[in-house]
């Protein structure tokens, strides 16, 4: 599943002149919408350079040559010489400063070697179309409005930022990345990143088949990141403010999501989630957490489908240590499969199939449905909590038989069509004991709901 639903706003001059100077066939055009490769960007002027060796392109693209192995500010002087050639290669040996020059001039390319920026701080680049290949940056990287692209590079950080846009390929692993304020960023190959940022308005888009993987992953203020995997193996994907997470597959430790922010994929798998704040969480083949999943404020968790080959909607499914819906959060599965399950505060849990190897329990508004079917240890409805069923058994699954039964505070226990005397039993015993069962069956010879179920108690009388 790859989605490609954002603008690409990158539009090269190397693919805009390459009419004065070489046929469109030369070239790999760079459109906008598309999706660019670092190593297409290379492509290009690698073919521009041999056109320059055959001397067909000679007066528009020219290839420069700087030693910094004896004069470590060879670059400078080789800079502040003002060429003017419409494009630029410039293949460095030895380590270079980059200090006491401007990138002033759009479409160079550096290759090889070292730079070193004043104090192991960052390579600012404010222009367009300026790349780097087989290099290593000994500090870090930050295009500001600029853009270009970057393959096979060792650096410690990359900013993007500004509207800027930037390619990567082949990079090192390890390497921060933040990618803010209205800015692109594309990867290309699988790659490894420290902690990765995505930012005000800003996206990152991988290519198909490509694993993103970093220890640590925050979107805010409309952040988007879009691809195939995404991977935080034990820290945290926090998504918020309005950001989306939209890929085939991801793998987390934690997950958390809010403040109007939504996580597609087809598969999620994470040791716990928090959904909150009208965040969403959708997931169109499994959910798969396990520790707790913790719903609160209006958030919601809820299952998709696919399409199997003969055309069948296969419905996702939910595997969870323990689920928690509060104060208007809401899941919602075709199966569910849990542990402990508690709504509370107006959540509200829903399936077609709930399974819980412990307590499924609805308190204060909270309410648990089950349209087919709930099996559990002891089911517990307090303080106008209600759980609805067309049937409930406890967890072995065997027919006329009950899980432990507590209702109170006007709770309530809605089974329909119920011919499973042990749980009719187990309500009318609760009931026997004090409390107020609310409890609706289904005559079937009448084919009418009887409210409450007759308990046969003489004394005290059922309301």
């Amino acid at each position: 599943m790859k989605y490609n639903n954002l603008s690409v706003a990158i539009i090269l001059s190397l693919a805009c002149g390459v009419s004065t100077f070489a046929t469109a066939n030369d070239l790999i055009q760079f459109n906008s919408g598309g999706f660019i490769k670092a190593s297409e960007m290379n492509q290009n002027f690698n073919t521009l350079l041999s056109k320059i060796e055959a001397n067909e392109v000679s007066q528009y693209v020219k290839s420069y040559d700087v030693d910094c192995t004896t004069d470590e500010n060879a670059l400078s002087t080789f800079m502040n010489n003002g060429y003017t050639d419409t494009f630029m290669v410039v293949n460095l040996s030895g380590d270079c400063e980059w200090s006491g020059f401007d990138i002033n001039r759009d479409s160079m390319m550096f290759k090889g070697g070292a730079l070193s920026p004043p104090d192991g701080g960052n390579v600012v680049i404010r222009m367009h179309n300026i790349g780097f290949m087989d290099t290593t940056i000994n500090g870090g990287i930050h295009y500001d409005n600029g853009g270009g692209w970057l393959n096979n590079v060792a650096v410690s950080g990359v900013v993007v930022d500004g509207g800027a846009n930037l390619a990567i390929e082949n990079m090192n692993a390890g390497l921060d990345m933040m990618v803010q304020s209205n800015s692109r960023l594309w990867v290309s190959n699988d790659t490894v990143f420290n902690d990765l940022y995505v930012m005000n308005n800003s996206s990152l888009n991988s290519g198909d088949s490509v694993t993103l993987t970093a220890q640590y992953v925050k979107l805010s203020n409309g952040g988007f990141i879009g691809g195939d995997n995404l991977i935080v193996p034990d820290e945290k994907l926090y998504v918020r403010r309005a950001s989306s997470v939209s890929v085939t597959n991801i793998e987390a430790g934690k997950l958390k999501v809010g403040e109007n922010s939504t996580v597609l994929a087809e598969k999620i798998d994470a040791n716990s989630a928090y959904v909150f704040a009208g965040g969403n969480i959708t997931a169109d083949a499994s959910l798969n957490v396990q520790g707790e999943l913790f719903v609160k404020s209006n958030g919601s968790v809820e299952g998709g489908s696919l399409e199997s080959v003969s055309g069948e909607e296969i419905p996702a499914s939910l595997h969870v240590g323990n689920i928690n819906a509060s104060l208007g959060g809401s899941v919602h599965f075709d199966t569910i499969t849990s542990g402990e399950i508690f709504a509370f505060g107006n959540g509200a849990i829903a399936a077609n199939y709930i399974n819980s190897s412990e307590e499924v329990w609805a308190e204060r508004g909270g309410v648990i449905v089950a349209d087919i079917k709930l099996s559990a240890q002891t089911i517990s409805a307090y303080g106008l909590g209600s759980i609805e069923a067309q049937s409930i058994t406890n967890t072995s699954g065997i027919e006329n038989t009950s899980p432990a039964v507590n209702i109170w505070g006007y709770g309530a226990i809605t089974v329909a069509k119920s011919t499973n005397d042990a749980l009719n039993n187990a309500v009318c015993e609760n009931y026997d004991n004090g409390d107020v069962p609310i409890f609706f069956g289904f005559n079937d010879d009448t084919s009418t709901y009887d409210f409450p179920w007759l308990c046969n108690y003489d004394s005290p009388e059922v309301p």
